[in-house]
């Protein structure tokens, strides 16, 4: 018989906060984390893969039902705290906090809610979005207009009502502020002691692009939509993780109208009132910024884009892999093509 936890830690994000690192340094501390009363439910391929520093979505994707899913199956013993990591959680809030508090009422009542939410400053956090959203979303516009969709203050307001509305015991940090120190940050909500997480081997996790790695992302996007994500950026993230990232070009104007809207939806009152003012995102003006970003190419200008030995082999070794595959399905068709003509000659 399952049992409903003492109490429930949820860590929701938003993207590009270090969730995947976190969630390698959960996946790798279950042990310890079970020795100071948490249950981390995660299946064994999902555990390797966030362990190794991969690419991870925690150990729960955010749906209709996930909740109470996860508690019958994860063995959730008396006293017990289930703790989840899943930064899309923070979208499902989004659109759908009123149901997940229906559903946690049923499945959890009288169960205290313990809510991390790490944010981070606009600039920086727009940039990361737009490099994942070509990345691993099959994005393909420019940085320029993935800055006119960036709504994520506004939907912080909606995500946190949502969750002081249920009773949530609400952690908001800022990444920006925190990022050298992140696994102490998560082992201070969780009141364990810092030694209790285990780092993974590699200090950088689902890192952002360099301007070659993320145009030839982007391409292979318009061609193969956004699957194409397993043959250029997953296996150039996994297996090169060192290599520096790099800022995409950005127009001074559309910069400045990125700001100006960004700045009015965090001083909106309800966003003051939510977010505790040390860890409130810092938006700056153009000439705080600007420097960051080189130059839009002039129109009609060439533009030269260059790879390392290491990226041009990652690269061959993981767009050949299929064409091998296939070649090889094909070698076996035709012999057993011509196994079966023998026999019937």
């Amino acid at each position: 018989m399952a049992h409903a936890p003492s109490a429930v830690f949820l860590h929701i994000g938003h993207g590009k906060t270090g969730s995947s690192f976190l969630q390698s340094a959960l996946a790798l501390s279950r042990a310890a984390l079970a020795e100071h009363g948490f249950v981390y439910p995660i299946d064994e391929g999902a555990a390797e893969t966030a362990g190794k520093g991969h690419i991870s979505g925690g150990n729960l994707r955010a749906s209709a039902g996930a909740l109470s899913g996860m508690i019958e199956r994860a063995g959730i013993g008396p006293g017990q705290r289930l703790l989840i990591s899943s930064e899309s959680f923070f979208q499902y809030l989004f659109r759908n906090g009123a149901e997940f508090a229906r559903e946690y009422d049923a499945v959890c009542p009288d169960v205290p809610l313990h809510v991390l939410c790490y944010l981070r400053d606009p600039v920086d956090h727009a940039i990361s979005v737009y490099q994942q959203r070509v990345k691993r979303g099959g994005y393909t516009g420019t940085l320029a207009e993935s800055l006119e969709t960036y709504e994520i203050p506004a939907r912080t307001i909606a995500v946190l009502a949502a969750l002081r509305d249920m009773g949530a015991r609400i952690t908001v940090l800022n990444y920006s502020r925190h990022r050298d120190r992140l696994a102490a940050t998560l082992a201070d909500w969780l009141e364990i002691p810092e030694q209790a997480l285990t780092r993974p081997e590699t200090g950088q996790v689902n890192r952002s692009l360099t301007m070659a790695e993320l145009e030839f992302q982007r391409l292979m996007n318009i061609r193969l939509g956004g699957m194409s994500r397993r043959l250029v950026s997953d296996p150039l993230c996994n297996l090169a993780p060192e290599i520096r990232s790099e800022t995409p070009p950005l127009d001074p104007a559309a910069l400045e109208a990125f700001l100006e809207r960004v700045a009015a939806q965090v001083g909106a009152p309800e966003y003051q009132a939510l977010v505790p003012e040390g860890e409130r995102p810092e938006t700056g003006s153009v000439a705080d910024h600007i420097d960051r970003f080189p130059a839009p190419p002039a129109e009609g200008g060439e533009v030269r884009f260059s790879f390392s030995a290491r990226q041009l082999e990652i690269l061959a070794n993981a767009l050949s892999e299929p064409l091998e595959r296939q070649m090889r399905n094909q070698q076996a068709r035709r012999k057993k093509a011509a196994a079966k003509s023998r026999k019937a000659g």
